[in-house]
């Protein structure tokens, strides 16, 4: 046989292998498809199960078994990721906790599957403490003439003219003084119950008129 023919059987023959494998994944596909849609491996016929064991290196109950167990991870995370969309995240006056699509409050701010459920009954505040702040700005400066002075020296030397000084020059006040109220925070409370127990709780937060419209809105 000549060199260009071997050649030509050789490429024909990797030809043939590469045909035959896409052939034969192909047909694992279709049949990995028929177990999946049905759920089962009873569907496939006895030339089907032959030809799997023949070319996979797992039973078709294998293969179907690590399929659903795949399925139901993806279909657990998807769970997972819906419900964690369903939250808000709330952090209230140094208090961080999650309200569900449900209504219901969740302490913490991590989603935990099966966490303890509060409902939100009860708000303990004073209302709001002010402390106040006086400020005072401004100058005193001199205001006025020095005639007197001239006129006291004129009459009465040094001494008269120190007199004249002193009755000729006055003081100017220009002070302003600002009062401000400034909000304070303060202690207040969130009252959780229990939806499973009934057990209540008290949980401190930190407090002002801003806060306040925060929570009020929580209690609807």
């Amino acid at each position: 046989m000549k060199r260009g023919e071997r050649e030509m059987g050789f490429w024909k023959k990797m030809a043939d292998e590469l045909k035959e494998g896409f052939d034969i994944g192909k047909r694992i596909v279709q049949i990995n498809n028929k177990m999946q849609k049905a759920g089962t491996t009873a569907v496939l016929t006895d030339e089907e199960r032959q030809f799997y064991l023949a070319n996979e290196k797992m039973s078709p109950e294998e293969y179907l078994a690590k399929y659903q167990e795949k399925q139901a991870r993806i279909a657990e995370k998807q769970r997972i990721s819906a419900l964690k969309q369903q939250e808000t995240q709330y952090h209230i006056g140094g208090l961080n906790f999650r309200r569900g699509g449900n209504g219901l409050y969740y302490f913490g701010d991590a989603f935990v599957e099966n966490a303890a459920c509060w409902a939100l009954v009860s708000f303990i505040w004073g209302g709001p403490h002010y402390e106040t702040f006086t400020t005072t700005t401004g100058t005193t400066r001199p205001k006025g003439k020095l005639t007197g002075a001239i006129i006291g020296g004129a009459v009465a030397g040094f001494d008269g003219a120190f007199v004249g000084a002193l009755n000729g020059t006055h003081r100017h006040t220009d002070l302003k003084t600002t009062v401000q109220q400034v909000e304070k925070d303060t202690v207040a409370y969130l009252v959780f119950e229990s939806v499973r127990t009934g057990e209540r709780v008290q949980k401190q937060i930190r407090c002002n008129t801003k806060i306040a419209g925060q929570v009020g809105k929580l209690m609807g």
